[in-house]
């Protein structure tokens, strides 16, 4: 029983919802109903913000998908409209431009996609949303990605600093570590210099080899160390820098609104934008989310502003292409500019890869909501808001807004074109690096001379000069001319005879006397070629020492 009672009370307070709800449908209805019968036959007074495709007015009356949708009303509910002359062509506020008019009732409603401000509400009605406006940066088309030259493309700075940083380290370390390991240690470990050590270093960076054969396996760690991170990371370049120059990756020197301003660069728009309303407002005192919006706006891009009474042609051909400006214009508009100037080019017969000139950015500097603005003596914007708001809703207004422009996005940031030419904008960095190293290969080879001529110039004995024998000695070579009785030797002449027959047994280079195909010669281990023959017969021996 009590469930009974429990549902035909909720069942009773459902229907009372339902026949208030049907009554405020109803009584809404009715006067909707009795305001499209009197405003059937009357004649309003409208005005407009002439503003490309969107809005606009000539010598018939509007134009643009803004009076597009004001004549499906008119034909509607059946009134007559006279458009007047805005003074001057901006959004204006209390002082000046449409809304000034709206205020002063001079006309009924302003027939544009007008921004919705806030501070405003109170001095003039607002329709529903017609959109959301986006205000792109339109900009001529880079010559190259701001991704880098193709030398630098595969890795990033931060990457490129640890790499220069790990080339200085590496060397001073294993420098030190070579030096305490021959200083404490009792082994046959030699010792390496600092240039040895940095040698191995960039000679490794190059991929050149060694010629260094360490000992000690602390040592042949940290150089097999060395060695597998310069082929990870050359391995890893050479991939990116192939991806890059395969690949047509391209990218802006602009990726968020906040670069314009810190890149202190230059832009323009047309005179009555949104945007000169935003630095209007952004310095008016005042708080709130939309005043921080508009100081924020300000702030990114800038202070290095342009505003003209120009049109968006003549503001692509003067500003942009010529003196790289960026131009600050709302969608579809910029859209629209941009489609434009590529059938110009087609008509022009431009080249295929030479036709989008211009791009648009992925980001948007500002956004807020558009719709028409009514005077607050206007009774009827009741009916045009419900009928507005019935074209929102069935995408009349997103059909109208893009019904002219191709359906794939034209000119975008990745052309993606089907070959991939070097340029010599990649190689840029290529050609100065071989300038770099041939500046520096004469400028030591200068100092190589100057210094081996000036600084190590013999000061006594200047006919004489010294050579090594097949034994490690030393021994004079003579310089002159026969004709003064003086011995001319252009190498080392050979050594004395009984020097072949007395090698030490103990000698440093670890000599040893072996028989190979019957002929007798010493085995010796040379630290820079490795494992040599010296024939040990004397007529044998002595060429061999006057010819090495």
């Amino acid at each position: 029983m009590l469930v009974e009672l429990f549902l035909a009370g909720l069942c009773l307070n459902s229907t009372c919802v339902d026949e208030k709800i049907t009554d405020a449908i109803s009584l809404r209805k009715q006067k909707l109903d009795r305001m499209a019968a009197e405003i059937k036959g009357q004649h309003l007074y409208v005005t407009t913000i002439i503003n490309d495709r969107l809005s606009g007015i000539n010598a018939t009356g509007g134009t643009g998908i803004a009076f597009d949708l004001f004549e499906i009303l008119r034909k509607k509910f059946g009134f007559n409209y006279t458009v007047v002359w805005p003074n001057p062509n901006i959004y204006g506020s209390a002082k000046e431009g449409v809304i000034k008019m709206l205020i002063d009732g001079q006309v009924n409603l302003s027939v544009a996609f007008m921004p919705v401000i806030s501070q405003l509400r109170d001095k003039v009605h607002y329709s529903p949303s017609l959109d959301v406006g986006e205000w792109v940066v339109l900009m001529k088309r880079p010559s190259e990605s701001a991704t880098g030259t193709g030398l630098l493309a595969p890795f990033t700075l931060p990457v490129w600093c640890f790499i220069m940083l790990s080339l200085f380290l590496i060397g001073p370390i294993i420098y030190v570590m070579v030096y305490f390991r021959t200083r404490y240690c009792t082994d046959n470990e030699e010792h390496y210099s600092f240039l040895l050590c940095f040698w191995f270093v960039y000679g490794a960076l190059l991929k050149q080899g060694s010629n260094l054969s360490p000992v000690a396996d602390s040592t042949r760690m940290l150089f097999a160390t060395w060695w597998i991170f310069i082929t990870v990371l050359t391995a890893f370049y050479t991939a990116n820098l192939t991806a890059f120059l395969t690949l047509s990756e391209f990218s802006l020197p602009i990726t968020a609104p906040d670069n314009i301003g810190r890149g202190r660069w230059k832009w323009i728009t047309n005179e009555g934008n949104v945007i000169e309303e935003v630095i209007k407002l952004a310095n008016v005192v005042g708080k709130g989310k939309e005043n921080d919006e508009y100081r924020e706006t300000v702030k990114n891009l800038g202070p290095r502003s342009t505003i003209r009474n120009a049109s968006d042609e003549n503001i692509m051909d003067t500003f942009v292409t010529k003196q790289d400006m960026m131009f600050i214009r709302e969608k579809p508009i910029a859209d629209y500019d941009i489609y434009d100037a590529y059938k110009k080019k087609v008509k022009d017969g431009t080249p295929e890869n030479k036709r989008c000139t211009f791009v648009l950015t992925k980001f948007s500097v500002f956004s807020t909501s558009r719709a028409f603005a009514y005077s607050r003596h206007f009774k009827y914007y009741e009916l045009f808001n419900d009928a507005l708001q019935h074209l929102v809703e069935a995408g009349v207004i997103k059909y109208k807004m893009n019904e002219e422009l191709p359906h794939m996005k034209l000119c975008p940031i990745q052309l993606q074109s089907q070959d991939r030419k070097l340029k010599n904008n990649d190689l840029l960095l290529t050609y100065v690096l071989v300038g770099i190293g041939i500046v520096v290969s004469i400028s030591a080879f200068i100092w190589e001379m100057v210094y081996t001529t000036y600084y190590r110039k013999p000061k006594n004995d200047n006919n004489i000069s010294y050579g090594h024998t097949l034994r490690g000695g030393v021994m004079p070579i003579y310089k002159g001319s026969l004709d003064k009785n003086n011995l001319n030797f252009q190498k080392t002449p050979p050594p004395p005879y009984h020097t072949l027959f007395t090698m030490q047994q103990n000698s440093e280079n670890g000599g040893k006397r072996k028989i190979i195909n019957g002929r007798e010669y010493w085995v010796t281990d040379e630290r820079q070629t490795g494992t040599r023959l010296i024939p040990a017969r004397a007529p044998s021996a002595m060429l061999f020492q006057y010819t090495n």
